[in-house]
């Protein structure tokens, strides 16, 4: 039997090597994969390293071709828009969102990929001076936008653990509920209007 049963190489175009790898696993045929373009792979030694890692994933039911978003600000943009064309999110859920992952999560993990960010990362955001004043409706908006993402990366395969179970929820006050009641019919537009003040303070142009 060959060592490196499945894997071969070819040159390419410019002239550079290419690890190719094609294999059979729990009774499924996989189609031939380029290990180089995927994963880096420069050696036949390297891609079968590879391979058993990639094995062992579909062992355990999880899709290793499968192809995410880079970050966590991919993801959500991504996420908005798929919101914003099935109508699932109106305008103002959006502006809504939007201005609170700008100036809560952009910048501490927007450009970490899902299984980077830790609940040690959330307890951070979560205990932040200014972030604790903020009332009960702001402070859930954090679980609200980011445990739909987590938990469809489980389902996915993608990451083992959710970060934000470790979260509470905070209790909203009546006085937040009243106020939400008589701002409800201009709310779209103070949202609108908050959201392009953040954008501006962001890119230091306010």
């Amino acid at each position: 039997m060959k060592k490196y049963q499945g894997i071969t190489t070819k040159t390419d175009k410019n002239n550079n090597t290419q690890i190719m790898v094609r294999f059979m696993f729990e009774g499924k045929h996989y189609p031939i994969k380029n290990f180089t373009k995927l994963y880096g792979c420069k050696t036949k030694a390297q891609a079968s390293k590879k391979l058993d890692e990639i094995k062992v994933m579909i062992s355990k039911g999880q899709n290793p071709f499968i192809k995410s978003e880079n970050n966590l600000d991919e993801i959500f943009r991504k996420k908005v828009e798929r919101k914003r064309a099935s109508g699932e999110w109106v305008e103002h859920t959006i502006s809504n969102y939007e201005l609170f992952y700008d100036i809560e999560l952009k910048k501490h993990i927007g450009h970490k990929k899902l299984n980077k960010i830790t609940k040690e990362d959330l307890i951070k955001i979560t205990e932040g001076k200014e972030y604790v004043q903020k009332k009960g409706v702001w402070k859930n908006r954090l679980k609200q936008i980011l445990n739909p993402i987590f938990k469809d990366a489980i389902k996915a395969g993608l990451i083992y653990v959710n970060p934000c179970d470790v979260l509470e929820n905070f209790e909203v006050k009546e006085s937040e509920r009243v106020v939400e009641k008589i701002v409800d019919e201009d709310i779209l537009h103070i949202s609108q209007e908050l959201y392009k003040a953040v954008k501006l303070y962001l890119s230091n142009e306010l």
